[in-house]
């Protein structure tokens, strides 16, 4: 692993960190409606409700970090997914997003696609 991968690493890892345990509440990009999720952190609760109710998703997997933090993957039936972070005071943040998630016994491999 090149000196350059593991420096992005480390800045990504420390941004996450200072998300999940930021009071702040961070808004999604009002001006672009493409870019509107649910506020980026927020009361556990909320957010969970959210992710169900705007995107059916329900959680797939659950961690505790190295940290103390609590992971959590949701997925909607449709593919879409979300990556949580809890801190202990109960406030979560959303630190991924995407579609197309797939369960690893159901992955098709890449050489039978081409």
């Amino acid at each position: 692993m090149s000196k350059k991968n593991i420096k992005i690493g480390f800045v990504a890892f420390i941004s996450v960190i200072i998300l999940a345990f930021s009071p702040l509440k961070i808004s999604a990009n009002q001006t672009n409606p493409s870019n509107m999720i649910v506020t980026s952190c927020g009361e556990r609760q909320i957010i969970i409700n959210s992710l169900k109710k705007d995107y059916k998703e329900v959680q797939d997997a659950i961690g505790i970090s190295n940290r103390g933090g609590l992971i959590e993957l949701f997925v909607s039936p449709k593919g879409s997914f979300s990556i949580t972070l809890t801190n202990p005071n109960q406030i979560t943040c959303i630190i991924s997003a995407g579609e197309h998630w797939n369960k690893k016994n159901n992955l098709v491999s890449m050489d039978q696609n081409l």
